[in-house]
């Protein structure tokens, strides 16, 4: 299983944990998790896209397209993890 795979709970998991955590009083934030496929990203106003990586791991494409988000004036948080051998 790729790198990119083993990261693939953790969007549904953080879409769970979010939802749930300010879903009160019929207000809310709600997640939604892409599976980016390369190109542009949609840019939606009131979103914060996060971005989880292991580190070293190869992303330029992706930086790319978060870059043009982020100079859309949009925030982005990047976030890597120490890549774990098994």
């Amino acid at each position: 299983m790729g790198r990119l795979a083993r990261l693939t709970p953790l969007g549904a998991w953080t879409e769970q944990l979010v939802a749930e955590s300010t879903g009160k009083d019929a207000r809310g934030v709600l997640p939604v998790v892409l599976h980016w496929q390369g190109g542009a990203l949609p840019a939606w106003r009131n979103t914060v896209h996060l971005s989880p990586r292991f580190s070293g791991e190869q992303t330029d494409a992706l930086e790319q397209a978060l870059d043009g988000v982020a100079a859309a004036g949009h925030p982005v948080i990047r976030g890597g993890w120490p890549t774990v051998h098994r």
